[in-house]
């Protein structure tokens, strides 16, 4: 069979004429005779609009259409089932339970297939039609080759030794989401709603931008105070008298005794930063990758002019009042970890430490060739090596959130949950980078120095001479580089090639999901120079050279992200539980992944997103104040809106219930399952945010976990999972 089958006329046909295909390589008989007759007639305009419906690339993850049809599916019902058959042998063996397993995704279920093509109904018994069961491509020929049954499966044997590997995919990237949305302030769209008075009433008089729908109070800029009693460390500092005071009204307290060096000082927001909390009706993008535990913020400075902490309140009197009208309160919240969570983290961080130790002291490089085009050179390539790379981070001492009722996202008889802004430092997600025109113009300086004092031919008689065969008669150079000419090289090989005169050799292309590697592979005597040249990141202008100085203008040392805050209802202790629990769950509750599963007791494949929110840490005020609640925070990701199951087609209460299945089979029990504790919102986390409004794919979460359990008896799941079936009207319950 040859790779790319699927796309030709003959698979088309096919599946365009059969209920349940036994291939979709098969081409029925009729038209194999009928092939040269049907060439000699000319085609009708209805045989070129079939013809033209036929060049349509088949799409592996969704049925056929007219198989949906036939069976009086709507496309926008039902797009997911198993369709395809496994022949078998009549005289083969019975499939019975065995070790033998396919591919598998990092949830260890059974049942994983790339495509809705890779997933079949086979025959236990060969020879017994009504004995059917759901299996995959990748375990069918792994049990099939055991059998040394062959011959009766051979396209769908190939179409299994093609199929795609699991692979776990990242949701888009964070730093990517920073620089995008920095690019629209820096083009002015948020002016109006900058912190600086001038900026705002210049974006007033402008056209250009956009404004709030309502008016705001236009304030003096101003830094945040810090609560008299959260800069004590214990109780006992502050008085009975100075606590009921600072439990009815905000203290007038010293400001924030910031660093200069914290990415946090005023002095690293350059105009027309920092803008508004909550007033910019275009939100922030959610952070919807994972932050590693030892990367989460030790320290949460919460900007709370509301006092929302204390959650009994009743802020909506003035919700609609403007963050500068509000008199800003900032409490300070430390991270709370169990026991064995920061034993974990604290190893990890260990662990990044000397890693970063490690990978600092190597200097990446650069290879200058000289000449693009293919053939013989007498000039030898440059190896410019550059200097050490900045650290990356290894810890995050301290965050700010933004916290505000208009951001409200719900509320419960245990908590109260709100859309809050999260800033965290910006070297987190962006990393510095070297300048190659830079790079370029230092390596042509140090060229000409060396030429001029004859240290370039000296220099060159060496790597000849350490090439160690002059007359070019050599066999494999040990010292070949292949070079990326769109990135740097690590100079692990510091020796010349062995070929005279110095080849560059046609691009080795290859292709790799997602983008197209190209490499040239140079043989020849190579010259090492240092180039002075720095890393730059925006964030530090004085960084930037002049040939990126008119691009990229400076921004923030801080990168804002849209979470969902948790908050607890005094004496409640559900969210403390549902911590905890986010620390326990396995890795792969929080992670997305390419293909589908069969979760028991469905029988049609289901998407891979991730299970549960990203979990970005828990938060418990430093101290307590005498008089007044102070709750928690629980910070997650912000997944979307509580499903409503009459408005969900089939598929989609599928994936809903497949959520609850495949939290029961990893061990756990949800204990609260309702249709509320599972939330939608359009558009894949691992998908660019445009293509999630050119295709609007639903995604789906199961969320509030403050009851949740791990189970040890498969029994216990039983009762629970009738009331997913009930709730999604799935089979035995379908309506």
């Amino acid at each position: 069979m040859k790779k790319g089958f699927l796309n030709t006329d003959k698979a088309k046909r096919k599946l365009d004429t059969e209920i349940v295909p036994n291939s979709p390589r098969d081409e029925p008989k009729s038209a194999k005779k009928s092939k040269g007759k049907e060439k000699a007639q000319p085609k009708s305009p209805t045989d070129a609009d079939a013809d033209h419906t036929y060049r349509t690339p088949i799409d592996l993850h969704s049925v056929p259409r007219q198989l949906l049809k036939k069976m009086g599916y709507s496309e926008s019902e039902k797009k997911r089932m198993v369709f395809r058959t496994w022949p078998r042998d009549p005289s083969g063996k019975s499939l019975v339970e065995n070790a033998i397993r396919g591919k598998r995704a990092g949830n260890g279920l059974d049942l994983w297939g790339a495509t809705l093509y890779d997933f079949y109904h086979v025959r236990r018994v060969p020879d017994l039609a009504g004995f059917i069961t759901i299996s995959t491509g990748s375990k069918l020929a792994a049990e099939m080759k055991d059998f040394s049954e062959l011959d009766a499966a051979k396209d769908e044997f190939a179409w299994a030794e093609q199929e795609e590997f699991p692979r776990e995919l990242p949701a888009w990237d964070p730093g990517e989401a920073t620089t995008c949305y920095e690019s629209r302030v820096q083009g002015g769209y948020f002016d109006a709603f900058s912190s600086r008075k001038e900026v705002r009433e210049k974006a007033a008089k402008s056209n250009t931008v956009w404004t709030t729908p309502g008016p705001y109070q236009l304030a003096e800029e101003h830094r945040p105070s810090e609560d008299e009693d959260n800069e004590m460390d214990t109780a006992s500092e502050s008085s009975e008298s100075e606590a009921e005071e600072d439990s009815e009204k905000p203290a007038e307290a010293p400001k924030l005794d910031v660093p200069v060096d914290s990415p946090f000082h005023s002095i690293h927001y350059p105009s027309p930063w920092p803008l508004i909390p909550f007033e910019n009706p275009f939100p922030l993008y959610s952070l919807q990758r994972s932050i590693p535990l030892h990367l989460l913020p030790k320290k949460l400075r919460v900007h709370d002019p509301w006092n929302l902490l204390s959650v009994d309140g009743d802020p909506e009197h003035d919700s609609a009042a403007s963050w500068t009208s509000k008199k800003d309160i900032v409490r300070t919240c430390i991270l709370s970890l169990s026991p064995e969570s920061q034993k974990a983290a604290n190893e990890a961080a260990k662990a990044a430490a000397e890693i970063e130790d490690a990978e600092v002291m190597i200097n990446e490089a650069v290879m200058i060739l000289p000449q693009e085009e293919e053939g013989p050179t007498e000039e030898p390539a440059v190896l410019a090596v550059l200097p050490q790379r900045p650290r990356k981070l290894t810890e995050i001492p301290e965050a700010h959130l933004y916290i505000s009722p208009q951001g409200k996202l719900g509320e419960g008889h245990h908590s109260v949950v709100y859309k809050a802004e999260w800033e965290l430092p910006r070297d987190l997600f962006c990393e510095s980078a070297i300048c190659k025109t830079c790079v370029d113009e230092k390596v042509r300086g140090e060229t000409k120095r060396m030429k001029e004092s004859g240290e370039w031919e000296q220099q060159l008689r060496e790597a000849q001479k350490a090439r160690g065969t002059p007359d070019g008669d050599s066999g494999e150079d040990p010292s070949a580089m292949d070079v990326d000419p769109s990135g740097s090289e690590s100079p692990k090989k510091k020796k010349v090639g062995t070929t005279n005169p110095a080849m560059v050799t046609p691009p080795v292309v290859t292709v790799r999901e997602p983008k197209l590697i190209q490499k040239l592979r140079y043989e020849g005597p190579t010259i090492t120079t240092h180039p002075d040249v720095k890393y730059q990141n925006t964030s530090y202008p004085e960084t930037i050279c002049e040939h990126r100085r008119f691009h990229e203008r400076p921004v923030p040392r801080t990168a804002m992200f849209e979470v969902a805050a948790k908050l607890s209802m005094p004496g409640d202790e559900h969210l403390a539980r549902e911590a905890r629990n986010y620390l326990d769950f396995p890795p792969h509750f929080f992670q997305h992944w390419n293909g589908y599963n069969v979760v028991p007791p469905l029988r049609d494949p289901t998407p891979l997103g991730a299970l549960v929110p990203q979990f970005n840490g828990y938060y418990v005020p430093r101290t307590r104040a005498k008089r007044e609640y102070r709750s928690p925070i629980l910070l997650i990701e912000d997944c979307g809106q509580p499903v409503d199951p009459d408005k969900l087609c089939e598929d989609d209460r599928q994936e809903c219930a497949a959520l609850l299945f495949r939290f029961h089979h990893a061990g756990w029990l949800h204990e609260s399952f309702a249709a509320r504790n599972i939330v939608v919102q359009e558009g894949l986390p691992t998908t660019y945010p445009l293509e999630r409004m050119v295709k609007p794919t639903l995604s789906f979460r199961l969320i509030d976990f403050g009851r949740s359990r791990q189970y040890s008896h498969s029994s216990a799941r039983m009762s629970e999972e009738r009331e997913g079936q009930k709730l999604f009207r799935l089979h035995p319950y379908a309506s």
